[in-house]
């Protein structure tokens, strides 16, 4: 018969056993900071992504994620000293002389889609069925007979994106002589949606992924001439601007630190269309970006797995 102090004895030693067991796992555990652009929804939902696997996957060995939302500047910079390990959504080549300030510390691990077309866009019922306005408008380069339809303002994003720039080029190249309208996000998107509730004529630049195009159904207008490098050399521009990809970008020594998780970044990729469906359900179904993510993970839980057993050898 064992007695009642020995009984005691053999559970206590089996509980520090299993304890001692489970240090080196938890000694080894990181903790880990993800950057987001902080005015960019799809940055935000693939922060919050990522976090929802982390939790459910103890054997990335990430103890406790941290997201750190903020512009784009700061954001480098963070990335660059050590605040974070993690920045989602870089958009190259956009942000590439940003990734080269930044080429000792950081590198890009993964793409999270690619080919995200941008450029001048008109509602379809500007351009087709009974009734449309301008059925011969195909191109950039017709817009100049269209001037009083679009009672010759061109909508586009502020002054200080990159693509802002170069639309000033091209709406000089191509001698389309409209007021060049440049307003904030929420601006131009009011204007969009305004325009198409009252089925108004508007000529825009736009770009994937926006919640935008689950909306409404829009008409990419033709570029004559494609990008290639150097067209916007001089001023000149007389060319499309560039689709762009986007990227999660680490820290060279989170490699190391925190193996399987840095794998984990190389495996995840979303297809445009998920990430544009997720935003509409945010800005117009007004569920939180958490939750969004979360219902793409449930949702997506095979392919999470594949992504899961591709690092398991790190």
């Amino acid at each position: 018969m064992v007695s009642l102090r020995n009984s005691c004895s053999g559970r206590l030693a089996a509980g520090l056993a299993i304890l001692v067991a489970a240090l080196p796992a938890i000694a080894h555990a990181a903790d880990v900071s993800i950057g987001y652009f902080n005015n960019y929804l799809p940055a935000e939902l693939e922060a919050d992504l990522i976090d929802v696997i982390v939790e459910r996957h103890a054997a990335l060995g990430i103890s406790h994620v941290t997201l750190v939302g903020t512009d784009v500047a700061p954001a480098w910079v963070g990335i660059r000293r050590g605040d974070t390990d993690v920045l989602v959504e870089v958009g190259l080549p956009n942000q590439q002389s940003l990734l080269e300030n930044s080429a000792g510390v950081v590198t890009t691990v993964g793409k999270l889609y690619g080919d995200a077309g941008q450029g001048f866009f008109v509602p379809r019922y500007v351009v087709e069925g009974a009734g449309a306005p301008a059925p011969g408008l195909k191109r950039v380069d017709q817009l100049s007979n269209y001037k009083q339809l679009f009672s010759a303002t061109f909508y586009d994003e502020s002054p200080g994106w990159q693509s802002t720039k170069l639309n000033s080029m091209r709406l000089k190249a191509y001698g389309i002589d409209f007021v060049h309208l440049q307003l904030s996000d929420a601006a131009l998107i009011a204007s969009i949606v305004r325009a198409e509730e009252r089925k108004q004529p508007i000529v825009f630049f736009f770009y994937h992924p926006h919640w935008l195009f689950k909306r409404f159904d829009l008409v990419k207008l033709e570029e004559p001439n494609p990008y290639h490098t150097g067209c916007f050399e001089d001023g000149v521009g007389r060319c499309a601007v560039p689709s762009f990809s986007a990227w999660i970008a680490a820290r060279k020594d989170l490699a190391a630190r925190a193996p399987r998780f840095y794998a984990l970044l190389s495996q995840i990729s979303l297809p445009i269309s998920d990430v544009e469906e997720m935003m509409l359900r945010v800005n117009n179904e007004k569920q939180p970006a958490r939750q969004v993510a979360t219902a793409w993970v449930d949702a997506h839980h095979a392919e999470v797995e594949q992504w899961m057993s591709r690092v398991a050898g790190h």
